[in-house]
């Protein structure tokens, strides 16, 4: 008869369901690339905001302060009761966000990188209609960018650009992109599909430009 294994973390009695651990440390680690995270260190500590002594929340604030960052974008405005409306409370975290968006940015980039692509991966599943926008939007674009009179000589060019980008990316282990010199949906000029106005970046480069 086959024997059932225990959880491999020390401590744990449950039973192995993957990888060696037990449902709840395999779900810990999915999510947080550790197994032995502790979900309830997050609410150890005192509330960030200066001169307040009450224990963590959420967003290292208290339950007070968390809920005035909530309905007005800042944890020391307004106060915590249900005055404004679900409009007016997401245009005051907006405001918040323009007001402190490199701390913002900052703390992003702290973020472990696997924790950022499953958080992008999990938005896509719960989006799906946004994702197929976004892309029909980009194809129309291109469409729109792309005249009319290119030539084959102009065809093999451009193709020049993508497949330098994809040998790059085989060599090197670093991701490239094709990238538009003048883009494609800029605010005041707007630029072409054409030989011309592309180029080769790497990954972060390009993303780092479309902020």
């Amino acid at each position: 008869m086959r024997s059932v294994s225990t959880c491999t973390i020390t401590g744990c009695d449950k039973k192995a369901v993957a990888r060696g651990w037990c449902t709840t440390h395999y779900q810990r680690w999915r999510f947080h690339d550790d197994p032995d995270y502790d979900p309830k260190a997050k609410y150890e500590g005192y509330c960030e905001v200066k001169s307040c002594d009450r224990p963590k929340f959420q967003k290292g604030y208290c339950c007070s302060h968390y809920m005035r960052w909530w309905r007005h974008g800042d944890p020391l405005a307004g106060n915590a009761s249900k005055k404004y409306s679900m409009n007016q409370r997401a245009e005051y975290r907006r405001q918040h966000y323009l007001k402190n968006k490199q701390t913002y940015l900052d703390r992003a980039k702290k973020q472990p990188k696997s924790k950022t692509n499953e958080y992008k991966k999990n938005w896509k599943k719960k989006n799906p209609a946004k994702v197929v926008h976004h892309g029909r939007l980009r194809k129309r674009r291109l469409q729109k960018a792309t005249p009319k009179w290119l030539s084959k000589s102009h065809w093999k060019k451009m193709h020049g650009f993508y497949t330098e980008a994809q040998r790059l990316t085989i060599e090197t282990g670093i991701e490239h992109h094709v990238d538009h010199i003048v883009p494609l949906s800029g605010k005041k000029v707007r630029g072409l599909h054409v030989p011309w106005n592309l180029r080769v970046l790497t990954a972060k480069a390009n993303m780092r430009r479309k902020r």
